[in-house]
């Protein structure tokens, strides 16, 4: 058997057609690892898990969990009245089950997260995706003098994850940590993160670091 370890998956957020003719490239890179022999995949936090359904039945498809990684590294930190934030109204799932792995480790902690609103400060689902970042932030809870824990599965600009620090410290909060399985850090990234109010920056080694 062929055992195909993929700890990043690439092409991971072209997972459903958002425009008229455009490929779910997701679902391309699934049949191309099954024509080229794949029996099995193994992989680290998929951004959606819709995509093991994007595989014949015949190949199973491992999801690893990497939360079970970083949270023992949070529970060095001593925080104070930590908030688990989502960066995105759609990814709350991540943030919660990051919450219940605190939680299960006897650490108390709160959920928020903050959605993109357009102009007239409504939420706009079409701002919610990846490559397309509005200037204004809802913050949906309480993060006045507390620990902020940002997660997510991936930071690519780092627009994402600074837009939502900027808008915690603005509300309030004190430390802010920000957490991601996925390190893509495209050119640029490092340098937004390090002139924003996040404290530190916590990834795994899923994609090789580089300079």
């Amino acid at each position: 058997n062929v055992i195909a370890v993929i700890p990043y998956y690439g092409y991971s957020r072209q997972d459903r057609i958002r425009e008229g003719r455009e490929t779910i490239g997701a679902a391309d890179v699934a049949l191309m690892l099954e024509a080229c022999g794949a029996d099995r995949i193994v992989s680290v936090d998929l951004h959606r898990g819709q995509i093991e359904g994007f595989f014949t039945s015949s190949t199973p498809v491992e999801n690893l969990d990497a939360m079970s990684v970083a949270v023992p590294w949070f529970l060095q930190l001593d925080l104070d009245d930590p908030v688990i934030l989502c960066p995105s109204s759609s990814g709350i799932h991540r943030a919660k089950n990051f919450r219940d792995y605190m939680t299960r480790e006897g650490v108390s902690t709160r959920l928020a997260f903050v959605t993109p609103v357009n102009t007239e400060g409504i939420v706009d689902d079409e701002l919610l995706h990846h490559h397309r970042i509005s200037e204004s932030q809802e913050l949906v809870g309480d993060v006045r003098n507390a620990d902020v824990v940002i997660v997510d599965d991936m930071i690519d600009t780092g627009s994402r994850v600074v837009s939502a620090a900027k808008t915690v410290k603005a509300a309030g909060a004190d430390r802010i940590f920000a957490y991601a399985t996925h390190p893509i850090l495209s050119p640029g990234a490092i340098e937004a993160i390090n002139n924003s109010p996040i404290d530190k920056l916590i990834v795994t080694n899923t994609i090789p670091p580089h300079d």
